[in-house]
């Protein structure tokens, strides 16, 4: 829109000068691109709102950046007046006028978590997929709230296409995918999802473990009857990412993202979602809530069997890069597909990290031949 238009459109004094710096929205973007041996990706991006309903919006350009969501002072506390989630929840309910901005503060934060963000970056309007949402906003790191990447922004974005994707590129006997006459590749649909996943070769420090714990949490704490597991390079390390990249952030977590869990607040090999066994309240009352997902997340031993039967609705293979002599990724993964289907329908999803720098010769050649 020109300067001028969006005066009318909005009926706001905003200097034209400031509206001159936006930018039409990007309508997709590219990944695996610059790499001889990788196919690039287009993920095409939802078409954004109106300019004055995107976040930012009339600020001058260079003011524009993302900003992570404060926690209200009312929700903060009832999080220290009350011992469970049964409390809190009892006394918003019971006192909706008091709370009707609180309310809808949560319904906010929630809209954002299922459906994504738009906010304007440095004059562009920006749309994050509702996980990068989630991981911004609220999965506290071992420094803090993560800041905003570009980098992030597409592996989140990845990650949600290969999760949901139905389509195919065109392939040829030996299964590459090969372009038409225009130079193009061909998609093909088969109406059901086709990826377990995909490989994240990764530097140090980027916070990939976070990343895809966060997704890890995301997909569980919102499914009935689903779980998630946590293998890595050894059984030390697989307890290491439980209780640092997820049980941590998890803890940290305002209680409105935080389904009904079992147990103690700072879980050593299971985080359950299961309804909370009875007991007293801060208030003397017991604690009777009977609903529970039925869900949860553990981690297991680097054995390859060690999830041989299982149902899984996530997978995360931490570090398969520096599996030792005697493990294979492979066989490993081989165990995991079977575990992540119904029938020949893929239900679970899976997300194999690891730091290219430091692969073991053994671990490097299988992750690659994964």
């Amino acid at each position: 829109m020109k300067p001028i238009q969006l005066l009318k459109t909005y009926g706001r004094q905003i200097d034209p000068i400031i509206l001159s710096q936006y930018e039409a929205a990007e309508r997709f973007v590219w990944v695996n691109t610059g790499d001889k041996d990788l196919i690039p990706i287009k993920i095409d991006l939802p078409e954004p709102p109106e300019y004055h309903l995107i976040e930012g919006f009339g600020l001058p350009a260079i003011e524009q950046k993302w900003h992570a969501p404060k926690l209200p002072k009312k929700l903060k506390d009832l999080q220290s007046k009350y011992e469970t989630l049964d409390e809190i929840w009892e006394e918003i309910e019971n006192n909706k006028d008091i709370y009707e901005e609180e309310i809808r503060f949560i319904k906010k934060a929630w809209y954002y978590r299922l459906n994504g963000y738009w906010f304007f970056n440095n004059g562009v309007p920006t749309y994050i997929d509702g996980w990068h949402y989630f991981y911004c906003a609220w999965w506290n790191i071992d420094v803090g709230l993560p800041k905003y990447r570009d980098r992030d922004r597409r592996f989140f974005l990845f990650a949600r296409k290969i999760f949901n994707e139905t389509k195919a590129p065109r392939c040829d006997a030996k299964g590459f995918a090969i372009k038409n006459e225009a130079g193009e590749y061909e998609w093909i649909e088969f109406g059901t999802r086709l990826f377990y996943g995909f490989n994240y070769p990764k530097h140090r420090r980027e916070g990939a473990t976070y990343k895809a714990e966060c997704i890890n949490y995301e997909i569980i704490s919102r499914t009935m009857g689903a779980w998630g597991g946590i293998q890595s390079m050894n059984d030390v390390q697989a307890r290491k990412c439980f209780l640092r990249h997820l049980v941590a952030p998890w803890k940290k977590l305002p209680f409105f993202f935080k389904p009904n869990y079992e147990g103690s607040t700072s879980p050593k090999a299971e985080l359950s979602f299961s309804p909370p066994a009875k007991r007293l309240s801060s208030r003397g009352a017991l604690s009777t809530s009977e609903l529970g997902l039925e869900s949860g997340i553990n981690f297991e031993m680097a054995d390859a069997s060690a999830y041989d039967g299982d149902k899984l609705y996530y997978h995360h293979d931490d570090e398969v890069g520096k599996l030792k002599k005697g493990l294979s990724c492979w066989d490993r993964h081989t165990v995991v597909k079977e575990c992540l289907v119904m029938g020949s329908e893929i239900i679970g999803y899976t997300i194999k990290t690891s730091t290219v720098g430091e692969m073991e010769r053994g671990g490097g050649r299988w992750f690659k031949h994964q």
